[in-house]
């Protein structure tokens, strides 16, 4: 009899705080939503940055694809992983740490983040 009356009182106490909660439909939210917002850091100087870039002295194309660790407010905290000829390893990481990016967010906090970002080196002909 104890166990009928508990299982009675759990069964109307789940059934109670379940009755408050808005039910959702596919066209509107509740707070009972989780909602998930992610906006990507994005470069705001690249442009820039590729201009302070010096050409070794070698003749030598490439895409070079560099990793970049950004804090919070989108700026190059520190460099990773560098795909690409090795030759333009060295420029590369010298000018990575002028980027600027804007925050990237998780739900409107701005959060560290990985990046990777592209440079391409062609020789110009004359």
């Amino acid at each position: 009899m104890k166990t009928l009356a508990l299982l009675s009182l759990i069964f109307s106490m789940n059934a109670f705080s379940q009755s408050d909660k808005p039910q959702s439909n596919p066209n509107s939210l509740s707070y009972g939503d989780s909602v998930w917002s992610e906006i990507m850091a994005v470069c705001l100087n690249l442009v820039e940055v590729k201009k302070m870039i010096i050409y070794p002295n070698v003749d030598a194309e490439g895409r070079v694809v560099v990793k970049c660790f950004l804090d919070k407010d989108g700026n190059v905290e520190k460099t990773g992983k560098i795909s690409g000829p090795e030759i333009f390893y060295e420029e590369i990481r010298r000018v990575a740490m002028f980027l600027k990016f804007s925050p990237a967010t998780v739900n409107n906090y701005p959060v560290k983040i990985w990046v990777s970002v592209p440079f391409t080196f062609t020789l110009k002909s004359d």
